[in-house]
């Protein structure tokens, strides 16, 4: 009867009218028949048989129940030594009444909320360590991408990071700030790309911290010395730090981006930092030079170029079936071309 009745071995649980169905008696009575078998083995009259002796002792030092947290104990016990049992409150019952504890209803009631408190908490784990899974295959085409210098420069955990400016309050992105249990501080955001990769580095394990605005970068833009200012910094468990830039597609090509990462590359080179454009789905500036871009299109475009600048309504006339919508700043990678947005422009570079 305790066999169908908890699920004991290969047995699926049973119901007490299933179990009194087999043996042709009535519910009430199996469950007194239960009772009775279990109350015999907790019972000091069936110490006289060595096996029954022997479990209950072996009970009684694992659970130790007059002790405190006992209720952890049980259900670590239920788990690791009745595992093979169907999940579910009947094998908490099982050993309760083994204890001789089956009429407690209030410790069975602590046992069962605690059982679902643990699942739930399990349940949780299992989809951190999912959603972490995610965030590492998305890391992981990021640094596909990263632009090593010749020498890396591993920075030892502590390294301070000091924020170069203040993010513009005034930006179009929707700019804010967050509060980073990672670094125990509010971190900035100048858009709401910035705050999406600021979130994935917040969740990685991997990254050990990170700093926005982290440096001031010069560059010099048609003969012009301007400052500018890299979105962040991070630094992996490996000690390998990567300056990131985040940028839509539309921008990457963009001849400003393109003066201030060439300064980037010579500031990253001198001090052994790795590099990386994204616009925070994967897409890099590799991935986009690399976009496939229909020979016709590209041909087409080059040529009215031969013309002189080219406008955004002489691209859109260029536009053909099965052309992805970022072939023209791959075409503009590509070439070499000189691509500005305010207005929309494209040209080949001045001879000097």
């Amino acid at each position: 009867m305790c066999v169908w009745r908890y699920g004991l071995g290969d047995e699926e649980p049973l119901t007490l009218e299933a179990v009194g169905t087999r043996f042709a008696i009535t519910r009430e009575r199996v469950r007194q028949r239960i009772k009775n078998a279990l109350q015999r083995i907790a019972s000091r009259r069936a110490r006289r048989a060595e096996a029954c002796r022997q479990f209950h002792d072996y009970l009684l030092a694992r659970l130790r129940p007059e002790e405190d947290e006992f209720i952890g104990r049980l259900l670590d016990f239920v788990e690791t030594e009745l595992a093979q049992l169907p999940r579910g409150p009947n094998a908490l019952k099982l050993v309760l009444a083994l204890l001789n504890k089956a009429g407690d209803e209030r410790l069975l009631s602590e046992a069962l909320r605690a059982a679902q408190e643990r699942d739930e908490a399990e349940h949780e784990e299992q989809k951190r360590l999912a959603h972490q899974g995610r965030l590492r295959q998305k890391m992981a085409r990021h640094l596909e991408s990263v632009v090593w210098p010749s020498t890396k420069r591993l920075m030892v955990r502590g390294t301070p990071l000091t924020q170069a400016r203040k993010v513009n309050p005034d930006s179009d992105g929707k700019p804010g700030s967050f509060y980073s249990a990672k670094l125990g501080r509010n971190v900035e955001y100048e858009s709401q790309l910035e705050r999406r990769f600021f979130m994935l580095l917040e969740c990685l394990d991997e990254v050990v911290t990170y700093q926005e605005q982290p440096y001031a970068v010069p560059y010099m833009l048609d003969g012009k010395p301007l400052t500018y200012y890299p979105d962040v910094v991070f630094i992996l468990e490996s000690g390998e730090a990567i300056v990131a830039e985040l940028k839509p597609c539309l921008h990457m090509a963009l001849h400003v981006t393109r003066c201030k990462w060439k300064s980037l590359q010579a500031f990253c080179e001198e001090r052994g930092l790795g590099m990386l454009m994204t616009d925070d789905r994967g897409r890099t500036l590799e991935t986009l030079k690399q976009t496939r871009v229909p020979a016709t299109f590209e041909t087409a475009l080059l040529k009215k170029l031969e013309r002189g600048p080219l406008r955004w309504r002489d691209i859109a006339d260029l536009r053909m079936e099965d052309v992805p919508c970022h072939a023209p700043q791959a075409v503009v990678l590509r070439h070499d071309l000189v691509m500005r947005l305010e207005p929309f422009s494209i040209e080949r570079k001045k001879q000097r």
